[in-house]
């Protein structure tokens, strides 16, 4: 539900509100287990869009079990979710 009148700018999404639904950061696919984990806190930028990381640092960091090699990097960029493949750490 949208309030126009709630002044949002530097609005930190807690991590008890974002990931409630998320409990579970693993998960079985075809290739092997996946593990989920967040790197740093989403927040609401000035326009009301969520802001979360970018491609070198911070989003959601994606592993396979078993793969060191690489790993993904999702986040937040110009509205829409984007996802990078880069080296394993």
């Amino acid at each position: 539900m949208e309030n126009p009148k709630a002044d949002s700018a530097g609005f930190t999404v807690g991590q008890n509100s974002y990931g409630a639904n998320c409990k579970n950061t693993t998960m079985s696919t075809a290739g092997g287990q996946v593990t989920l984990r967040p790197e740093g806190n989403p927040v609401c930028g000035n326009d009301g869009t969520l802001e979360f990381g970018n491609k070198d640092s911070g989003g959601i960091i994606a592993t396979l079990d078993g793969v060191k090699d690489y790993r993904a990097r999702c986040f937040a960029a110009n509205q829409s979710v984007r996802c990078t493949v880069e080296p394993g750490q």
